[in-house]
């Protein structure tokens, strides 16, 4: 279950595209020989920009449910700014960050990089697997 929710994060942060990166041509998938590694860092950085823009993602599209039509095109722009900040916060800019996610889409190796470091250590989790706060 926890695996699952992960997965469904990875994908819903994979929202934050801007429109220049749906102008590009695309791109053949990445293989091992033509993928430069990604540093531990950069993984890093992702994996905490996934966080919060999943986060900001599930807040601003509860916001635009609830909101009045007149008000969606403010609350759409505010929350465009709010995630390109979250991303630029981690230290990543908007076309690094969608890089990144692009390539833990189709890179598995990637992937597992990033779910891991999304999920809580396990000295961190309560022993029915649940994770438990940090103090």
């Amino acid at each position: 279950m926890r695996r699952s929710f992960l997965v469904m994060m990875l994908a819903a942060a994979g929202a934050l595209a801007v429109s220049s990166a749906n102008a590009q041509a695309p791109s053949a998938p990445p293989n091992s020989q033509a993928a430069p590694q990604l540093s531990n860092e950069k993984l890093d950085q992702a994996a905490a920009a996934i966080a919060r823009v999943a986060f900001l993602r599930q807040n601003y599209e509860h916001q635009l449910a609830q909101a009045d039509p007149a008000e969606r095109e403010k609350i759409a722009e505010q929350a465009g700014g709010e995630l390109a900040k979250a991303v630029n916060d981690q230290g990543l800019s908007v076309e690094e960050y969608n890089s990144i996610v692009d390539r833990a889409r189709t890179d598995p190796d990637v992937r597992k990089k990033i779910l891991d470091r999304l999920q809580p250590p396990q000295e961190e989790r309560a022993p029915g697997g649940a994770a438990t706060p940090k103090e």
